[in-house]
């Protein structure tokens, strides 16, 4: 199973920087967008039906190693459903799972790398958004000091209910680097300072990758200890009382709906032995990256329901 989907953005990945302009790219999201509302063929508008139908989009088109790759969000559901069935995108990649890296906005010179990790059940894109805004694309790179930033997000499968996946916070932790060291492949790039903002289990994402940063340098290239910062947000350092479920429900919902216990819940546990684990070797890092942790003081709605 792959990660959850977004609910109103698509991205479009592989898109050559040497043939394509930014008014190109335009056009194919004004038309992405006729198609949402329409069953048009795809590159069948002219110029002046396109001018018509144009509307507010927000979008983004970023550099991403010798490739753009770009986004486009829709003002509902179900325009981005039909948009996400277009077949003839020009040889682009279109997808709205956001798995592994995405780049959200990258200035010609920049000075500090931004990566952010959703939580359990999340999008790498939705997770960040409001309404019509997602922070991440939409404000950050117009507010200071953040102006010089590569701004990012990294997608993974972090979905309670797959019976196939195995991975574990090690896994998501160790494609995490990977993909970040894919990005920052010139001298300036790994010397540039990173910081990592973590929602909920992605904070536990994040700091098992300073451990793994810690305990094993040499396996990943373009990231340094020395040069990661983090902002957790609402993450459950010593786990959750929300996963505490007995050991009955757990093996009935692994059977019936294929929740994924060991690989998830048991590490969301409130004070589990893995996340205690993981906490002790934090602490004893021999470099601790400086880190900010913040949490949420009023109720919010989490599958329907009020959860502190």
């Amino acid at each position: 199973m792959s990660p959850t989907p977004s609910a109103r953005t698509v991205r479009l990945r592989g898109i050559d920087r040497a043939t394509t302009s930014l008014d190109d790219f335009q056009n194919v999201a004004i038309r992405l967008s006729e198609a949402g509302s329409s069953r048009r063929r795809f590159f069948s508008s002219s110029t002046a039906s396109i001018a018509e139908s144009a509307q507010p989009l927000s979008k983004s088109l970023a550099i991403q190693n010798e490739h753009f790759t770009g986004t486009v969000s829709f003002p509902s559901v179900e325009s981005k459903r039909k948009a996400i069935t277009v077949k003839n995108t020009g040889g682009w990649v279109l997808d709205d799972k956001f798995d592994s890296l995405t780049i959200l906005y990258a200035p010609d010179t920049a000075d500090l790398d931004i990566c952010a990790v959703h939580g359990l059940g999340g999008n790498a894109f939705d997770t960040w958004m409001a309404t019509s805004k997602m922070w991440l694309r939409d404000l950050l790179p117009g507010s200071a000091p953040f102006e010089r930033s590569r701004i990012m997000t990294f997608g993974y499968n972090s979905t309670l209910v797959d019976k196939k996946s195995n991975d574990r916070l090690r896994d998501w932790a160790d494609e995490l680097l990977r993909q970040v060291g894919y990005v920052r492949s010139s001298a300036e790039e790994q010397e540039r300072p990173i910081v990592f903002i973590c929602h909920s289990m992605g904070g536990l994402v994040g700091r098992e990758a300073m451990v793994r940063l810690n305990t094993v340098p040499n396996k990943f290239d373009g990231v340094k200890l020395e040069h990661c910062g983090l902002l957790f947000l609402s993450t459950p350092h010593s786990g959750t009382t929300q996963a505490d479920w007995n050991d009955f429900l757990v093996n009935l919902a692994e059977l019936t709906i294929g929740v994924r216990s060991h690989e998830i819940v048991d590490q969301l546990r409130s004070f589990n032995p893995a996340s205690v684990d993981s906490e002790e070797s934090f602490a004893v890092m021999r470099k601790i990256p400086p880190f900010y942790c913040l949490v949420e003081g009023d109720k919010t709605k989490i599958a329907g329901r009020d959860r502190n």
